[in-house]
């Protein structure tokens, strides 16, 4: 319906999956050597869709869960589609601004974030800075920046119904039966529920959690 030039078999496969992580859709990130060999080189979103069209699904749609980034990357162009806008113009313009997250942004690997902290990892001997990544390749699936004090923001203000409807709010924080809702993991911790995500790209690495009434 909102991308008609994706492959056959991708296009069965619902909004909701791609939310889920349930989509059989395979992914362009993974843990074997091809994403070291493919984040240092720009690609856009549709040149990340290509080098996937005639690789198989991993398993029919809706049938299990997969965290899966190439969802993220459909989902960014569905609202680039939907909104007439780019995805970048959208979060500006649409969340960011009207929220007053000014200390938050896309970061496409063009633009110079000033006090954007050094990435790193651990080196055979030392410290060394973290794998070369071109923010590019992560589009929706993570091209953001922001501060300790914005994500607090952010996360008050989604609890608080700031950001999306009642309906959309419980969706999103309901188990579809993975232990995950819509972007976010699902547990019980100190007998209440957790609401987590983690994430990483390059050196970089980042976790937030939730205990609503906390």
């Amino acid at each position: 319906k909102y991308l008609p030039a994706l492959p056959a078999s991708w296009g069965p496969a619902t909004v909701r999956q791609l939310l889920s992580h349930t989509s059989g859709i395979p992914s362009y990130t993974s843990p074997d050597d091809s994403d070291a060999k493919l984040m240092p080189v720009k690609h856009t979103p549709q040149e990340l869709i290509d080098l996937l069209k005639d690789v198989p699904l991993n398993y029919k749609h809706g049938t299990k869960f997969t965290y899966n980034n190439m969802g993220y990357v459909l989902l960014g162009r569905i609202i680039e589609a939907v909104g007439g806008i780019s995805y970048q113009d959208y979060l500006e313009q649409k969340l960011l601004t009207p929220i007053n997250l000014h200390d938050s942004g896309y970061d496409d690997g063009r633009i110079v974030v000033g006090q954007l902290a050094q990435d790193y990892t651990d080196g055979p001997d030392q410290v060394v800075k973290g794998r070369l990544v071109n923010m590019s390749n992560a589009y929706a699936a993570g091209a953001m920046y922001s501060t300790v004090d914005d994500l607090l923001a952010w996360h008050q203000r989604l609890i608080k119904g700031n950001v999306l409807s009642p309906a959309a709010l419980k969706a999103m924080f309901t188990d579809g039966g993975h232990h995950y809702g819509l972007g976010w993991f699902i547990h019980e911790s100190l007998s209440r529920k957790l609401y987590e995500h983690g994430g990483n790209i390059g050196g970089y690495s980042l976790y937030a959690g939730l205990l609503p009434g906390r």
